[in-house]
């Protein structure tokens, strides 16, 4: 999974992508921003429920986050549990850090056997 924010202008039919938090910190206020979370982890379920890929990993962009920051990929953890998946978290350089996440699927059920009656008689 990758997420960013693409800024379009329509003057110049030209684009910018903003990969980074922090770049887009001054674009949107706080509301904006909780709005974007929301509506990101709404859409990583709806997708994932619907297309039900059998694993996935994503990665925190900058270096050393702090947990306030960290916070929108636990939300997102979440939302990719709640569709089915078990996540596992690895740490990597520079305070990085990268999830994977599989899968879960039901346990196969072959054939449906119904147990005797235990009084011996059948309805």
């Amino acid at each position: 999974m990758y997420f960013h924010i693409l800024e379009t202008r329509a003057a110049t039919g030209s684009f910018y992508t903003y990969w980074s938090g922090r770049e887009t910190q001054r674009i949107f206020d706080v509301h904006q921003r909780s709005a974007i979370v929301y509506n990101t982890r709404r859409a990583i379920r709806l997708l994932l429920l619907g297309l039900k890929p059998d694993d996935l990993v994503w990665f925190t962009y900058d270096d050393d986050l702090s947990p306030r920051a960290l916070l929108k990929y636990e939300i997102w953890r979440r939302a990719v549990v709640s569709a089915g998946y078990g996540v596992t978290e690895t740490p990597l350089r520079h305070g990085r850090k990268a999830w994977r996440a599989e899968r879960i699927k039901p346990p196969r059920v072959d054939k449906v056997h119904t147990a005797p009656d235990p009084q011996g008689c059948e309805e």
